[in-house]
């Protein structure tokens, strides 16, 4: 005998939202059974319906942790030579300076930059991760 269990439940065990249980309901890959306002799903077809879902096609996620923002920073350090404070680059790369200092944050947690004061400086790391990951800066 099926042992039948609420979307919710479906939807945890497999490790998935309520929207793909329901989905699958609606495109009968997922075995169900409505009592009253509430759909049951059949738990043993469970296994099956997690390893037919293809990834999710969309937007592809980064590769790295950095922000635009910090990147086109990242890359004015590099044309400049010397350090420059968060506010200047804001200024050249016309953006909020709270979105450059948060996206020079993150590069600095990464060993990317190092900060002395106000002033930031593209590490040997830094020079090499921008290299690797050319972007157009706009100026």
């Amino acid at each position: 005998m099926s042992e039948w269990i609420s979307t919710t439940e479906a939807a945890q065990r497999i490790g998935v939202g309520s929207v793909t249980i329901r989905n699958g309901i609606q495109a009968a890959q997922l075995p169900a059974r409505r009592e009253g306002p509430i759909w049951l799903v059949d738990a043993s077809a469970l296994d099956r319906y997690r390893r037919s879902l293809a990834p999710q096609a969309g937007r592809p996620r980064k590769q790295h942790p950095i922000t635009p923002t910090g990147h086109r920073a990242m890359s004015m350090l590099r044309e400049w030579g010397t350090g420059g404070a968060a506010e200047e680059l804001a200024l050249v790369l016309e953006v909020n300076a709270g979105n450059v200092r948060k996206g020079l944050a993150i590069a600095e947690k990464l060993h990317l930059v190092s900060r002395e004061g106000s002033q930031w400086s593209l590490t040997t790391g830094g020079q090499r991760w921008l290299t690797e990951h050319s972007v157009e800066v706009a100026a």
